[in-house]
């Protein structure tokens, strides 16, 4: 016993007891049962949708296989792929071998012209190709030649500003220099 609290273990010892709330087993066994109730429902939705999930994949599974036809007086259910049907000759064939034929000389025809024409085109543009370097050439040895000739002109030029300087010189100095 704890000695601090004296006063409030006598208040306690002198409390009457409680008598404790009588007990409903009709109530216990109810919410039992409910509780079973909605845990085998729960079980038995379950199953249900699994057993749909594999009708539905049974169902897909099979599906694909599955032919059904409804016509005027008749209803079929076939399992698996139908047999072939036996090919009949079309009577056309050969009509449509020698068109075949035709145009299969037409396009050797055609390509051998293509070929002809790209020889000639690839020629063609050689040439241009060498007549452009030829230019090129002379357009160079042009520039070249223009060039000799401008310091030719400026050469000639500087002689005849010199002759002239010397030419005035002479003429103005013995002007003044006088007769």
């Amino acid at each position: 016993m704890n000695p601090d609290f004296p006063e409030l273990r006598k208040l306690l010892d002198a409390m009457p007891a409680a008598d404790p709330p009588p007990v409903d087993l009709a109530r216990l066994y109810r919410d039992a049962l409910d509780r079973q109730t909605r845990t085998a429902r729960r079980w038995r939705r379950i199953a249900v949708g699994v057993a749909a999930l594999a009708a539905s994949v049974l169902v897909f599974a099979l599906l694909p296989k599955l032919e059904v036809r409804a016509n005027g007086h008749e209803f079929a259910v076939r399992w698996g792929t139908p047999p072939e049907p036996q090919a009949q000759p079309d009577p056309r064939i050969r009509e449509l071998i020698d068109e075949q034929a035709k145009q299969l000389a037409a396009l050797r025809a055609a390509n051998v012209r293509h070929a002809e024409l790209q020889e000639l085109l690839l020629t063609v543009a050689a040439d241009v190709s060498q007549r452009d370097k030829d230019q090129q050439k002379r357009l160079t040895a042009l520039a070249t030649r223009l060039g000799e000739f401008e310091t030719l002109t400026a050469r000639h030029l500087q002689e005849a500003e010199k002759n002239s300087t010397a030419l005035y010189n002479v003429v103005f100095q013995k002007a003044k220099s006088g007769p």
